[in-house]
C-alpha cells in the first residue's frame, strides 16, 4: 500500500488508472482487500468524530437542508405570470 501511495504522490501514477486497476482485480486480490479495510478504518474514524462533535453535526445538517433543498426546487416547474 505505501508503494502505490507513494506512487501516487510523486505523479507516477494516476489515482484514476489505480481505482481502474483497482476494480477489475479479484476481490480477493490481497491490494484491494487492503484497501478495502482502510476504507473502513476511515469511514469508522468519521462516523466517531461525526457522533463526537455537535458542531460538526450542525454544520453537516445545515449543508445538507441547503442543497435538498437547492434540489428541491429545481424538480418545481414555477412560472411566474
Amino acid at each position: 500500500m505505501m508503494r502505490v501511495v507513494l506512487s501516487i504522490k510523486a505523479g507516477k501514477v494516476m489515482p484514476s488508472t489505480l481505482l481502474r486497476k483497482l476494480s477489475s482485480y479479484s476481490k480477493k486480490n490481497r491490494l484491494y482487500q487492503a484497501f478495502l479495510e482502510l476504507g473502513k478504518v476511515v469511514r469508522t474514524m468519521f462516523l466517531l468524530e461525526y457522533i463526537s462533535n455537535a458542531r460538526m453535526r450542525q454544520e453537516i445538517t445545515a449543508i445538507t437542508n441547503i442543497v435538498e433543498k437547492y434540489h428541491h426546487f429545481q424538480g418545481l416547474d414555477i412560472f411566474w405570470p
